[in-house]
């Protein structure tokens, strides 16, 4: 991963070198854009940090060794809200769930009755 770097720094093109040594090679590294939160916090983190143009130092995520470079920003925007109300929606929803599941889990145990049994062991 040095040594790939070590190309890109000295001007290799970065889709052809992802196309050659990435897992996943589809439209050469390209992830287009993306708002903070869409990724994992210590791939943004670089990310997020790099000017544009500039390429990243080598490294790790939980999903393994990166190389990153940012080729364009272009500022935050609001979103419509016909745009994440489904988002919305499936988001409050599922916290709705897991808050149910739990409620549920808490009653059953407030009403069980566990007894110790040494003489069973």
């Amino acid at each position: 991963m040095r040594k790939l770097r070590e190309e890109l720094a000295k001007g290799a093109d970065f889709a052809q070198a992802a196309a050659r040594n990435s897992d996943c090679p589809d439209n050469g590294g390209d992830l287009g854009y993306f708002p903070r939160g869409q990724m994992v916090p210590e791939f943004e983190n670089v990310v997020f940090s790099l000017k544009r143009g500039q390429i990243s130092e080598v490294f790790r995520t939980e999903f393994g060794l990166h190389i990153a470079t940012v080729t364009d920003k272009r500022p935050a925007r609001p979103y419509e809200f016909e745009q994440v109300k489904d988002t919305i929606r499936r988001e409050l929803r599922g916290g709705l769930r897991q808050k149910a599941i739990e409620d549920f889990i808490d009653a059953e145990r407030a009403k069980a009755r566990i007894e110790e049994r040494p003489d069973l062991t």
